[in-house]
């Protein structure tokens, strides 16, 4: 097996969103040059909300993707089982499950319009530390980008899996899991309704 496969199955590697063999591999940076490149991906080849917490009604942010990433979607995702975030379809580093994989979330407004979910900004309102670096030269055979939709209920059950300090009482906890739930709720529904507001240089630069 060559260096190149070992590539496209590490990013690959998730049960529930398996690679498919009819689809040429192909990498996910768009930039030819800065595809080849060892390490880490570059800044800016990370797609994510231009706030870096949720993308916006009316900014149609999601269409000008595609001149990032040949997949069109958020470069990092948040793992199924713990919500820490990583590449969007790479097996969690930190779980390293069957069901921990990296997906990028995202929350349906109305009919069709998305509001995805940055994946980093998810993780730290959870308290997640251990955020994966994707890498430059990774490739995919995804024949649709690694995504998924939440709800109301979603966003509860990932409050759930917030990290506490030991100490903390089992009432605490919930407390301070419910709080969480109801911020990042407000957040999202305030960001989404408001988008003039939300959308201005000091959160742009945060």
């Amino acid at each position: 097996m060559s260096d190149d496969d070992d590539q496209i199955i590490r990013i690959t590697r998730v049960p529930w969103w398996p690679e498919q063999q009819d689809v040429p591999a192909k990498y996910i940076v768009v930039n030819e040059e800065r595809q080849k490149m060892d390490g880490p991906i570059q800044d800016m080849d990370v797609v994510r909300p231009m706030n870096k917490k949720f993308t916006l009604r009316g900014m149609y942010e999601e269409k000008e993707w595609i001149k990032q990433s040949t997949q069109n979607c958020p470069t990092y995702g948040n793992c199924r089982e713990c919500f820490r975030s990583g590449p969007a379809g790479m097996t969690c580093g930190h779980c390293k499950s069957d069901r921990g994989g990296y997906l990028s979330v995202y929350v349906l407004r109305g009919v069709r319009e998305k509001q995805f979910i940055d994946a980093e900004w998810l993780a730290s309102k959870l308290n997640k530390t251990g955020h994966v670096n994707a890498m430059a030269g990774q490739k995919a055979r995804w024949r649709t980008p690694p995504i998924i939709q939440i709800g109301t209920f979603g966003i509860n059950l990932m409050s759930t899996k917030m990290e506490h300090e030991e100490s903390m009482s089992q009432s605490d906890r919930e407390w301070v899991q419910y709080d969480t739930y109801l911020e990042i709720e407000d957040e999202l529904e305030h960001g989404w309704w408001n988008p003039t507001i939300v959308f201005n240089r000091s959160v742009l630069d945060e």
